[in-house]
């Protein structure tokens, strides 16, 4: 009996590591992914390394991209630290990258969905952070699972949204989608200049504090989820004990 017990509980730790690595080989891909979309956007637009925030914009997120890779992979933060909460990051993440991308395509297509797309982030973290949380009783999992759902979504959609970008360059449609953003109005008032090189840093400013953005998020609205989790989970205990 006790054996049994004792291989279940074994496969059950290596299913949780194998999801954990699963989930950190995703990110570890998907960032290797954007750096590559983020050197081919500099090879579009090769006016945008003329200045120097046209160099310093692409070596920061390539930076920022190199520590989150570190941070996923080892430490006391890492994707490893989730156990079996990195599988409900993942799906989450997948699922953010997906509604997000959709509303940028859409708007990319000149139907602009009525709705905030910040309110994607906000129920993804609080699903994430909630889900983790009630299964795993750890405030602090449901925290760590909202942030790593954002930032690895945040990865996903910002690879869909370069593809978008890139293989729709130079078109009206990406023309208006960018005078709705405003980025045309910005370009104008600073004096004019190269527009696509613009467009191009715009693009990289997204690219970099999105992540950070996510991170904070996540943090905060991983919070709100992981205290509704335990409660909820709390209450269940209850009610089984009580039937027992």
């Amino acid at each position: 009996m006790s054996l049994a017990l004792a291989l279940r509980w074994s496969s059950i730790d290596t299913y949780h590591v194998s999801v954990a690595a699963l989930t950190r080989r995703v990110l570890l891909s998907c960032l290797a992914m954007e750096t590559a979309l983020v050197l081919v956007g500099l090879m579009i637009v090769p006016s945008s390394l003329y200045t120097f925030s046209g160099i310093g914009q692409p070596v920061a997120i390539l930076g920022l991209l190199t520590v989150v890779a570190i941070i996923g992979s080892s430490g006391p933060i890492s994707i490893a630290r989730l156990g079996s909460a990195a599988g409900a990051s993942l799906a989450v993440a997948i699922g953010f990258a997906v509604a997000y991308d959709g509303m940028l395509l859409s708007d990319l297509l000149g139907r602009p969905l009525p709705t905030n797309p910040y309110w994607i982030f906000v129920f993804s973290a609080i699903v994430a952070g909630g889900w983790s949380a009630y299964h795993l009783g750890s405030f602090a999992k449901g925290v760590l699972a909202a942030a790593w759902a954002l930032v690895l979504g945040t990865t996903l959609w910002s690879i869909g949204w370069m593809v978008m970008v890139y293989a729709t360059w130079g078109t009206a449609s990406q023309y208006a989608f960018w005078q709705r953003d405003g980025a045309i109005t910005d370009f104008h008032r600073g004096g004019g200049g190269s527009l696509p090189a613009f467009v191009l840093q715009d693009l990289q400013g997204a690219l970099f504090w999105h992540p950070l953005l996510s991170i904070a998020i996540g943090a905060v609205c991983g919070s709100v989820g992981a205290v509704a989790g335990i409660h909820a989970s709390g209450l269940k205990r209850r009610v089984e004990s009580n039937r027992s």
